[in-house]
């Protein structure tokens, strides 16, 4: 599980509407109940991430990779988690 760093604001919404004409078969999600779970990392700190994306398999993580470099991608964070 990928968190992206709430709703989606328009570059994230940008990214994730890429992602999916790319071929990302894996899933993306936006939901308020699964951003929350994303929101802490066991502090005191919460920063709800912008959406949830899950590689399907390793092309759906090269389409993510080559998309996050993209320059106009490049305000979008990504940070990997074991989720």
């Amino acid at each position: 599980m990928i968190p992206i760093h709430v709703m989606p604001d328009t570059p994230t919404q940008a990214f994730l509407t890429a992602l999916r004409q790319q071929g990302f078969a894996g899933e993306i999600d936006t939901s308020a109940a699964q951003r929350a779970g994303y929101a802490t990392d066991n502090s005191i700190y919460e920063r709800p991430p912008q959406a949830i994306v899950c590689p399907q398999h390793a092309a759906d993580s090269q389409v993510l990779t080559r998309l996050l470099v993209q320059e106009q991608f490049r305000g979008v964070a990504a940070t990997a988690t074991d989720g």
